[in-house]
């Protein structure tokens, strides 16, 4: 799937998003941990991070292997509580005395690994059943069964009395992942958060996973957060896109525009970085290519200035002073002093020219 090109059978995103149901509100998630020489050091894997997650809209959050993309997710589901700012459900603050089995019947989490989440030991009748007994109780068995071959026909394991009573080691990837999506939407909830839930599966199925997840937000207007580290699926499936770096978010907006018309370093290294041989290579992205050998910024180290400023071809004096914030420009966001309203004249020429006038020849 191509980055440069718009897939002609890509969903239609053309319907306007419903409310706001789960907001990140200024969240930052902090853990203890220990640097190479054993001292202990405080790991910053969310810092102030705003998303909202609207009914029928699918929100893609993209970045790289430790960019904080797991962390937001389990601070959405209340795995790890956030250590500054909050979670809100319908505008509500979700505080630490929540009963969770009311919050988890409205937002669950599919995970990345279909052969991990599933008890290998345990039929799908006593997985996905169980989940209904739990938050629907007074069900006769009769009425549990009927549920289970239901949502096993909503994920398109057909015919479902062939697969309710197998064991997930009998499944393929693509159908143990359908299985957990099943248990997910055994509660009707209003949010899944699905934390790069085809990673783990071959590229043939992927496609399917994606367009089932699209289906579900349109027939049961469930908001989605689709965490990927592959920017070209987050285009296929996402109405709106955000990317993380080192805990931040550094550019939001439309899906279509982010792609089309990259605003933060950060996010134009991820799509020169895709796959995609009929991309002609010009200057831009030699240059891009060259930085991206660089490691992400430590999590566990304050940076003065923009934490993206060692991988930055474009970084100017001022990214090593001050940090950043969330720039608008146009319909998008960037966390990036190149779109400052009082940016110098070495930001207007990179903004014209996508090149660093010291690296001109």
């Amino acid at each position: 799937m191509s980055v440069d090109q718009a897939d002609p059978a890509a969903p239609d995103r053309t319907d306007a998003a419903g409310p706001s149901v789960l907001r990140a509100e200024n969240v930052s998630v902090v853990f203890d941990g220990k640097d190479n020489s054993g001292r202990k050091v405080e790991i910053h894997a969310c810092r102030e991070v705003d998303v909202d997650l609207r009914r029928g809209e699918i929100v893609a959050l993209v970045g790289e292997s430790g960019s904080g993309k797991s962390t937001l997710a389990r601070a959405f589901s209340l795995v790890h509580p956030p250590t500054a700012g909050q979670i809100l459900l319908d505008g509500e603050p979700i505080g630490g005395r929540t009963r969770r089995r009311p919050f988890y019947k409205r937002v669950q989490l599919i995970y990345q690994d279909p052969f991990a989440s599933l008890n290998s030991l345990k039929s799908i009748r006593h997985i996905l059943g169980r989940v209904v007994k739990i938050h629907t109780p007074g069900l006769s068995r009769r009425a549990v069964e009927a549920r289970t071959l239901e949502l096993l026909e909503l994920v398109s394991l057909t015919p479902a009395e062939d697969y309710i009573d197998r064991f997930p080691s009998s499944l393929s990837g693509g159908q143990r992942q359908r299985v957990s999506i099943a248990r997910a939407l055994a509660v009707d909830p209003d949010v899944l958060l699905a934390d790069e839930p085809t990673s783990m599966l071959d590229v043939s199925i992927r496609l399917d996973v994606l367009n089932l997840l699209d289906e579900i937000r349109r027939e049961r207007g469930v908001a989605i957060l689709y965490i990927t580290h592959d920017i070209a699926s987050a285009r296929y499936i996402s109405d709106r896109m955000a990317v993380m770096y080192s805990g931040e978010l550094v550019e939001t907006g439309p899906t279509e525009d982010v792609v089309a018309h990259p605003k933060h370093p950060y996010t134009r290294l991820l799509i020169e970085s895709a796959p995609d041989p009929s991309r002609r290579r010009d200057s831009a992205s030699a240059e891009f290519e060259e930085t991206s050998l660089g490691e992400p910024a430590d999590p566990a180290q304050e940076i003065a200035g923009c934490r993206f400023q060692a991988r930055c071809p474009f970084v100017m004096a001022r990214c090593r002073q001050e940090a950043p914030p969330l720039l608008t420009t146009a319909t998008q966001h960037a966390r990036c002093w190149l779109f400052d309203d009082d940016a110098d004249d070495t930001a207007d020429t990179i903004r014209a020219t996508g090149a660093h006038p010291s690296k001109e020849s």
